[in-house]
């Protein structure tokens, strides 16, 4: 046997091997649940329907923090701002941002994020790829100018 040949064959029991390492995987990760998920009724509402509006942007919770423009107490991060001499647009933050919080915005040319809606998570900080974000200092920052908040809940809201 050449020496191609027996590295054409290793490579053979490496795929096979691979293949079947691979069919294992799956099989310790396939889903536990069956779909159609079972119909629980909640009023009018089935409950996949529920969880999933829940971890919208028109969650309760938002809802009443733009409606009463006011951080939530409880939580115990500082709210993030983005410096926008360094930004670049890319947006990568506003995807991240989970949307039952829906704190970043494109303001005009300008990516905002609303002070009074941001946790503090963290989750814009990673995929930024120029690192322009940054906490705000605890108990210094402003409330967001009022033009700001046109942008929540208008056709511009990415998070409804």
């Amino acid at each position: 046997m050449t020496e191609y040949e027996r590295s054409g064959h290793q490579l053979d029991h490496a795929a096979q091997v691979w293949k079947r390492d691979m069919a294992q995987v799956e099989r310790w990760h396939r889903p536990k649940v069956s779909w159609p998920l079972p119909a629980v009724v909640d009023s009018d509402r089935t409950w996949p329907h529920r969880i999933l509006s829940m971890a919208s942007g028109t969650s309760t919770a938002r809802l009443s923090r733009i409606e009463s423009r006011e951080r939530n107490s409880k939580w115990p991060n500082v709210p993030m701002y983005i410096d926008m001499s360094q930004c670049i647009n890319c947006d990568a933050c506003l995807r991240a941002c989970p949307p039952n919080f829906g704190a970043i915005f494109n303001h005009g040319i300008d990516v905002v994020i609303l002070p009074e809606l941001c946790s503090g998570c963290d989750k814009c900080l990673e995929p930024c790829p120029v690192d322009c974000i940054y906490p705000l200092l605890a108990g210094e920052w402003q409330p967001a100018p009022d033009d700001w908040w046109e942008e929540p809940l208008s056709a511009n809201d990415p998070y409804v």
